[in-house]
C-alpha cells in the first residue's frame, strides 16, 4: 500500500491550495492583507502618496511551524491582486524573494527587476514629468482644473506644454530635483529626467541604457561619461537599487507588494552562517522603511530566534506575530487531506492528540511522524484495519531521532572528554562526572534518551534537582533523540544552559563550548566564594580590631593620670619614642615578643596556596584557596591585634617609668608606683586572654610522615609564641622593679 504521506513533510504540494489546513493564523493574516489591499484601491490620488500608508508584518516561528504554508496562501491573494486594476493610481506590483537563491543579488537579477519591464519604466516616469508640468503650471497660476488633470495624467501632458508652450528646461529641472530625492544621486536623477517620454519617436538610447544598467548589465559609455560608473554587482548596491525602485514606483501609485521567506538565508555571510551581514541588514530595514512610506507591503518569514537581529527601530515599524501551532482540529484535517478514504491504516483521536502534543502543533514533524508510523504499521496486504496507537507513533519519533544504541552517544562524549583532556568517572551508567577539587564541586554529563511524556520529563527534573542539591555543580544533558521545545526551555531553566540533541550539528564543537563554559561557571564561582569569604574574615577581623581597640583606648586612659612625658616628636611613631626612654632589659623582653610576631606574618612560606598564580581549567588549585583565605586572614587579624597591643603595653610602661623617676625624686610612696605598674601589666593580660590564641592558623600538611613532622614542629611554635605573649606583662613588671631598685614583693 502506497504511502500517502510526503517522505520530504511539505505541507502544500501545489499552487493551487489543494489538501490545506486554514489555520487561524493563516485566517487572520488573509482578512489583514484583504482589508489593506481595498483600502489602498479605495483611497485618493492625494491619500495615496501619504508618507506611512503601507503595511509590513514579520511572521515568525520553528522550522515546520507553517510559515511557508502561510506564505503561499498570502501570495494566492497579492497576486491576483497585483494583476487586476484596481484605480488609475493603486497599480501594485508583486514580488517574492522566496525560494533557493539566497544571495539578493541573484534573487534581484532573477527574480525582481524581470518582473518589471522597460514600458512600466516609461510610464512611471512620466508621472514624475507631468507633476513637474503641474508644478511650473501652478507657478503661472494656471486654472486649477488643468492643474489636477495634469497632476492626475488626465491629460496628455506633453499636449499641454506645447499648446502652452511651457519650457521644457524648467519641467527637466523640476523633474531631476524631485528625482534626487528619491535616487539620492544627481548623475541618475539627470539621466532620468532626460528620458524621451513622448509618444513620438525620439532617442530610445538614454532610457534603454539605464534600464539595461538597472538590470545588471555594465554601464553604458554615455551612463559613464555622465558619472554612472559602476555596475550593480553586488548584495548591497542590488538592495539600493531595488530600494530606488520601489521609491520611484510607490510614489508614482505603482506600490511594491514584497514576501520573503527565509529572511535568514538573504542577509547571512555566507550558507549556514550564523552571522548576518552587517550591510545587508541595514539596506533591508531601508527597503522596508520605503514600502511603508510609500504605500506598498512587506511581509517577511524568519525563525522566531533571529527576529531580535533586527533594529528597535525595525521592530517598531513592523508588526511581529507568532505562526500559531496546529490544533487537534487542524491536525486530523491535515492527515485527513492525505490518507485516502478506504485506507485500512487508520489514525484515531488519540493517536492524533497525542502526536500533536509531541509536535507542540507543528505540522512538518506531524507529516513526519505520520509517514514513519505508515511505514512501521504497513505490510505487504495487512489484513483488516489497523489503528495507529501512541506506542506506534513514539516508535517512529525514536526512528526518526534516536541512535539505536544509546553507548554509541556515550562513547561520543566520553571521546570529547578525554580529547578535551577532562578527567572523568562513570558513577553511574550515562552519566560522566568531571571533579573540581576536593569540595566536591564538579562538572556533570548526563545522556538521557527521547523525552516522549510528562512521566519521562519529571524523573529526569527529579533527577537534576537531586544533583544540583550539592553545592557548585554544573550539569549538562545529552538528549539521544526528540526533546519537545517547551521540555527544552524547561530543563534550559534548570540547568542554565540549553539540552543538546546528539544530532545536533557540530555536536562535538556544542559540547566542548558547553564544557568549557560550565568549567568556567565553577571558576567563577569560586572566584566569588573566595571573594566571600574575604570580605567576611575583613569584617571579622574589623569588629576584633575595633573591640581591641576599645580596650586599648579604656587602658591607655587608666595610665594618663601619671603621664607626665610631653608628647612623641610628630614623625616618630610613639612606640619607637617609647623603645628610647625604656631600660634594655625592659626593651629586650618586649623585642623578643614583637620580632616572633614578626616572623608569623611571613605569610607566603605559611599560605603558598592563597598567594598562588591563576589555577589552571583543569587542577585542583582553584578550590584550595577559599579555606586557605580563611586561615590567612585570622591569622593575620589576630597577628596585628596582638601586635598593637604589645605596642600598646611598650607605651605605657614607657610613660609610667618617665612618672615612676620623677616621682621617686619626689619622694613618692613606692607602694603607689607599684600599684600603676601592676594595674597596667595586670590589663594587658586581660586583653590577651580576650584573643582566641588557638586560632592562630597552622597549614594543612599531607599524610606523610614528614607532613605530620611539620604539623609538630608548627605546633610547638604556636606555643612558645602564645608562652611569650601572655608572660609578657609579668616578665615586664619584674624586670622594670629590679632595674629601679624597688623590692619584689
Amino acid at each position: 500500500m502506497r504511502n500517502p504521506f510526503p517522505r520530504t513533510p511539505a505541507i502544500l504540494e501545489d499552487f493551487e491550495l489543494r489538501n490545506t489546513v486554514l489555520t487561524s493564523t493563516i485566517r487572520l493574516a488573509s482578512a489583514e492583507v484583504d482589508t489593506f489591499l481595498h483600502a489602498a484601491a479605495s483611497r485618493s490620488r492625494e491619500e495615496a502618496g501619504t508618507p506611512g500608508s503601507g503595511m509590513a508584518l514579520a511572521y515568525i516561528g520553528a522550522p515546520g511551524s507553517g510559515k511557508s504554508h502561510l506564505r503561499k496562501h498570502l501570495e494566492a491573494i497579492l497576486i491576483p491582486a497585483a494583476r487586476r486594476t484596481h484605480a488609475p493610481h493603486f497599480k501594485p506590483h508583486f514580488f517574492t524573494a522566496g525560494g533557493s537563491p539566497s544571495r539578493f543579488l541573484t534573487i534581484y537579477r532573477e527574480q525582481l527587476i524581470t518582473d518589471l519591464s522597460l514600458s512600466s519604466f516609461r510610464r512611471v516616469l512620466r508621472f514624475y514629468y507631468a507633476a513637474a508640468t503641474a508644478d511650473l503650471l501652478q507657478q503661472l497660476n494656471a486654472s486649477a482644473k488643468l492643474i489636477k488633470e495634469v497632476r492626475t495624467m488626465g491629460t496628455a501632458t506633453s499636449e499641454v506644454v506645447q499648446r502652452l508652450r511651457l519650457s521644457e528646461h524648467d519641467i527637466r529641472r523640476a523633474m531631476a530635483a524631485a528625482l534626487r530625492v528619491i535616487t539620492n544621486s544627481d548623475e541618475l536623477a539627470t539621466q532620468l529626467s532626460q528620458h524621451d517620454l513622448h509618444e513620438a519617436a525620439g532617442d530610445t538610447r538614454r532610457p534603454a541604457a539605464v534600464w539595461e544598467w538597472l538590470n545588471c548589465k555594465p554601464p553604458d559609455p554615455m551612463l559613464v561619461e555622465q558619472g554612472i560608473a559602476e555596475q550593480i554587482d553586488s548584495d548591497e548596491k542590488a538592495l539600493s537599487a531595488f530600494t530606488m525602485l520601489a521609491f520611484l514606483y510607490g510614489r508614482a501609485g505603482e506600490p511594491f507588494l514584497l514576501t520573503v521567506d527565509e529572511i535568514e538565508r538573504m542577509l547571512q555571510e555566507s550558507d549556514h552562517s550564523p552571522t548576518w551581514n552587517m550591510g545587508r541588514l541595514q539596506g533591508f530595514e531601508r527597503l522596508v522603511n520605503v514600502l511603508i512610506d510609500t504605500g506598498g507591503i512587506t511581509i517577511i518569514f524568519a525563525a522566531t530566534d533571529n527576529i531580535d537581529r533586527f533594529s528597535a527601530g525595525f521592530h517598531e515599524r513592523v508588526r511581529i506575530q507568532p505562526v500559531e501551532p496546529f490544533t487537534e482540529k487542524d491536525a486530523k484535517r491535515l492527515i485527513d487531506f492525505h490518507v485516502p478514504p478506504n485506507s485500512k491504516i487508520r489514525f484515531p483521536e488519540t493517536a492524533i492528540a497525542h502526536l500533536t502534543r509531541l509536535a507542540e502543533g507543528n505540522p512538518r514533524f506531524i507529516l513526519d511522524v505520520c509517514h514513519r508510523s505508515w511505514e512501521l504499521l504497513a505490510g505487504p496486504d495487512p489484513r483488516g484495519a489497523v489503528e495507529v496507537g501512541t506506542l506506534d507513533i513514539d516508535s517512529a519519533v525514536r526512528q526518526r531521532h534516536e541512535l539505536p544504541n544509546i553507548g554509541m552517544v556515550n562513547r561520543e562524549v566520553g571521546h570529547v572528554l578525554q580529547t578535551g583532556g577532562w578527567a572523568y568517572e562513570n558513577p553511574e551508567e550515562h552519566r560522566f562526572r568531571i571533579a573540581r577539587g576536593l569540595s566536591g564541586a564538579a562538572v556533570q554529563v548526563l545522556v538521557t534518551d527521547s523525552i516522549l511524556n510528562d512521566a519521562t520529563r519529571a524523573r529526569l527534573l527529579d533527577r537534576l534537582e537531586e544533583l544540583l542539591r550539592a553545592q557548585r555543580q554544573e550539569l549538562i544533558i545529552v538528549i539521544n533523540g526528540y526533546l519537545r521545545p517547551s521540555d527544552r526551555r524547561t530543563i534550559a531553566g534548570v540547568i542554565s544552559r540549553q539540552p543538546i540533541t546528539y544530532k545536533d550539528r557540530s555536536f562535538r564543537e556544542l559540547l566542548r563550548e558547553q564544557l568549557l563554559d560550565a568549567n568556567s561557571s565553577l571558576d567563577e564561582a569560586g572566584r566569588q566564594t573566595l571573594l566571600t569569604t574575604v570580605r567576611e574574615e575583613v569584617l571579622r577581623v574589623s569588629r576584633q580590631h575595633s573591640y581591641t581597640q576599645s580596650i586599648l583606648e579604656r587602658l591607655n586612659a587608666r595610665v594618663e593620670h601619671v603621664s607626665a612625658a610631653g608628647p612623641a616628636p610628630s614623625d616618630m611613631p610613639r612606640h619607637e619614642h617609647a623603645e628610647s626612654r625604656l631600660p634594655a632589659l625592659v626593651l629586650r623582653q618586649f623585642t623578643v615578643v614583637l620580632d616572633a610576631l614578626r616572623r608569623e606574618t611571613a605569610l607566603d612560606r605559611l599560605f603558598p596556596g592563597s598567594l598562588a598564580a591563576e589555577p589552571a581549567i583543569h587542577t585542583d588549585t582553584l578550590y584550595a584557596p577559599p579555606s586557605a583565605a580563611r586561615a590567612f586572614y585570622e591569622h593575620m587579624g589576630l597577628i596585628l591585634i596582638l601586635q598593637r597591643l604589645v605596642e600598646a603595653l611598650m607605651d605605657a610602661v614607657s610613660t609610667w617609668f618617665a612618672e615612676a623617676q620623677d616621682a621617686a625624686l619626689r619622694g613618692r610612696p613606692r607602694a603607689d608606683l607599684l600599684d600603676e605598674l601592676e594595674m597596667i601589666c595586670t590589663n594587658y593580660l586581660a586583653s590577651v586572654e580576650l584573643i582566641p590564641l588557638f586560632r592562630l592558623a597552622t597549614p594543612a600538611t599531607d599524610e606523610t610522615p614528614s607532613g605530620f613532622y611539620e604539623r609538630g614542629l608548627r605546633f610547638e611554635v604556636i606555643r612558645d609564641l602564645e608562652r611569650l605573649v601572655t608572660g609578657l606583662g609579668s616578665r615586664v613588671q619584674e624586670h622594670m622593679t629590679r632595674h629601679l631598685g624597688f623590692p619584689s614583693e
